[in-house]
């Protein structure tokens, strides 16, 4: 991705941390559901990183985990 100046400007916070209830027993304590591969093998926070691409340049994202998630989480990213 080129950078342009409008890309440089925006900023995007990706809110990713609730238990994943919904998703149990998918997602668990060690395996929370941002971090679980459902779409075609890749991660509900992969995927929200993705649809950024084309809009916020890397450097400006920014991920909001839970303490057990967040080092796994920073990673997929």
């Amino acid at each position: 991705m080129e950078e342009s100046f409008t890309q440089a400007m925006r900023h995007a916070l990706i809110l990713a941390g609730g238990p994943g209830l919904r998703l149990w027993p998918m997602s668990r304590e060690k395996r929370p559901k941002q971090l679980v591969s459902l779409l075609n093998g890749r991660s509900l926070l992969t995927a929200a990183a993705g649809r950024l691409d084309d809009v916020v340049a890397p450097a400006n994202r920014y991920v909001c985990l839970a303490p057990a998630g967040a080092k796994r989480g920073v990673m997929a990213v």
